[in-house]
């Protein structure tokens, strides 16, 4: 039984130092299998990937189950929590990793084509693309704003 108790101890402190360090490098745990996916995709999309990243760690929190609350849009869903509307005409399950992700990320890619500007691509991931549009900028909504500075604000921290 003192044996069971050292190993326990031992693995708990294991795990500990593991959060820990993630703590400090202020970045979450994200399975090797979703980091190539956001790779592969980005790449094909010719994105940054660092950029797919952030979108999804600010979107789900990196997880693929994650649902947001009912709105007039429909509800968001998966990792780059795409609405109904972007989903469903490809036919995909929001659910599968791969699938949202290929699909966030082709999204993403038209919306930084169209506006050329990474802060206004961001704005329209989050708000729309009428929202970007009807106001000539990012939205004066504070989730966009939020969105976008602690997007770009995470990216520009990388770059250090």
């Amino acid at each position: 039984m003192e044996l069971l108790q050292e190993v326990k101890q031992a693995v708990i402190a294991d795990i500990e130092e593991v959060r820990q360090t993630r703590v400090k490098e202020n970045k979450p745990f994200v399975s090797g299998d979703i980091e190539k996916i956001i790779t592969h995709y980005a790449d094909k999309f010719n994105i940054d990937s660092r950029i797919i990243f952030e979108i999804i760690r600010q979107e789900s929190g990196f997880d693929p189950n994650a649902t947001g609350r009912l709105t007039k849009y429909g509800t968001a869903k998966g990792l780059m929590q795409l609405m109904d509307m972007n989903s469903q005409p490809h036919g995909i399950d929001p659910y599968n990793p791969e699938e949202n992700v290929q699909v966030g990320t082709a999204l993403f890619a038209k919306l930084l084509n169209k506006y050329q500007d990474i802060e206004l691509a961001l704005a329209a991931y989050n708000a729309g693309e009428g929202a970007v549009d009807k106001y000539g900028g990012v939205p004066p909504y504070k989730e966009t704003q939020n969105y976008v500075k602690k997007i770009t604000e995470r990216l520009s921290d990388e770059n250090q």
